[in-house]
Formats: structure tokens, sequence, C-alpha cells
């Protein structure tokens, strides 16, 4: 890329003068550019891209992405959770064709969930009458283990929390 001035001579002959001519021209670098971005969770408020090359295209992508097709910046938070093709294109310009590459992001739906036992209140007889095991009642993303707040005084069984 670059302007370069290409020059055109003829030798003098039969009494004419030797002749000169030139021309400048302009070779424009072809756009190119790659685009990243991070894991996505769904409570995320700003995801930024990570852009390489040519500055100034647009972002779009499928319905369900909340994206600033400015800065390509992406809002978890405001957008469906699922999986996603976002685009960059850099726009034509003469003598250079536009210029499109693709990324493929997930956003991940955000764990969540509510426990209980059915019931708050328990009695133990001074560890003379052992309670039964109670089963807990889980609402919502049903992984990962159970802790106690005391360690004293209750016993729970960390995966399955009887």
């Amino acid at each position: 890329a670059g302007t370069y001035t290409i020059r055109y001579y003829i030798k003098n002959s039969g009494g004419c003068s030797d002749f000169y001519d030139s021309t400048t021209v302009t070779i424009t670098g072809k756009p190119s550019a790659t685009i990243n971005y991070p894991a996505m969770c769904g409570t995320e408020v700003k995801v930024d891209v990570t852009l390489t090359g040519t500055q100034g295209g647009r972002f779009t992508s499928t319905t369900g992405v909340s994206i600033d097709a400015t800065t390509g910046t992406i809002n978890p938070s405001a957008s469906a959770p699922g999986n996603y093709v976002i685009a960059y294109t850099i726009a034509a310009s003469l003598p250079c064709p536009a210029f499109t590459t693709t990324k493929n992001v997930t956003i991940t739906q955000a764990p969540g969930a509510s426990i209980s036992y059915g019931k708050t209140n328990f009695c133990n007889d001074d560890n003379t009458n052992t309670n039964h095991p109670v089963n807990v009642i889980i609402a919502g993303t049903k992984e990962g283990p159970f802790n106690i707040s005391t360690l004293t005084g209750l016993i729970i069984d960390a995966l399955t929390v009887n």
C-alpha cells in the first residue's frame, strides 16, 4: 500500500527531444480484521470485543443479542441466552470490496436456584431421637454442593442435603 509515481521515457530521435510523462497511483490495502469475545454469562452488562485489523466497520448479529453496532460491545443481560454469530463488516471503499468476518459466541444462562425443606423448624431431642432425613426442594439449577453456615450441631450430606 502507498502512493507511487510511474515515469515514462522515450529517447530522442529524428531531431526530437526526449519525451517524459508520469502519473501517480495509490495502492490501498485490502481491509482485514478479526474479532473475538470472551465467554459470556447472562448476568454481565458489558462485554467488549477484541478487534484486530481495520477499524471503522459495523457489528451485527442475529435477533436476540443486544450489541452496539459501532463498538461491538455486547450486553448479555439484555440478550437471550443462546448461540449467535456476530458479524463485523467494513464497507466497500473503491477500489477495494467490502469485507466481513464473523465470530460464534455463546451467552450462557446464569445459574440460579432456590432451596427449601418444606418446613423450617425441626425437633432434636438432645440427640436421643434422630430426625429422619428431610429432602431438599430445589427450584432452578440443580448442581453444586451445599454447605452450612454454622459447622456445629447439624449434619448434612453435602451432595444431597439430607
